[in-house]
């Protein structure tokens, strides 16, 4: 989720043993349940996550990795208008930052270092492709 000051929304993930990660900056999400498409799964869990309910049409493909143990999906959304705070549900607490401070962060889930590490790719091949990133 970005917001209009170009700034990316992060997770700081609960310090709870037996967690995934526990303790990291990380993404909002979560698993999807029998018969939800992912887009269903993502507006889900920002709800649950964040109290908000945000617009399908706005939602926008950045990456996807399906196997036959896992499938994980990585949207995008533009938030339209400036979100002063969030009913945080999961986590210890959440901030915009900026793609060099999540990067340079201490304390980040190592696949997403390098998932932003290569975001301005994915990012760039979203906008050129009209929005929607097509695999082929």
């Amino acid at each position: 989720m970005e917001n209009i000051g170009g700034k990316l929304l992060f997770q700081l993930r609960d310090n709870k043993y037996g967690i995934p990660n526990p303790n990291k900056w990380g993404l909002f999400g979560g698993g999807m349940e029998q018969g939800e498409t992912p887009v269903q799964a993502v507006r889900r869990e920002v709800k649950e996550e964040l109290g908000i309910d945000i617009k399908p049409s706005n939602l926008r493909l950045l990456f996807k990795k399906e196997s036959n143990s896992s499938k994980r999906y990585v949207f995008y959304y533009k938030l339209q208008k400036e979100q002063e705070s969030f009913r945080l549900g999961e986590g210890q607490k959440y901030q915009f930052l900026s793609l060099r401070e999540i990067i340079l962060k201490r304390n980040v889930v190592p696949s997403l270092r390098l998932f932003m590490i290569m975001y301005p790719l994915f990012k760039f091949k979203m906008c050129k492709l009209g929005g929607v990133l097509r695999h082929v």
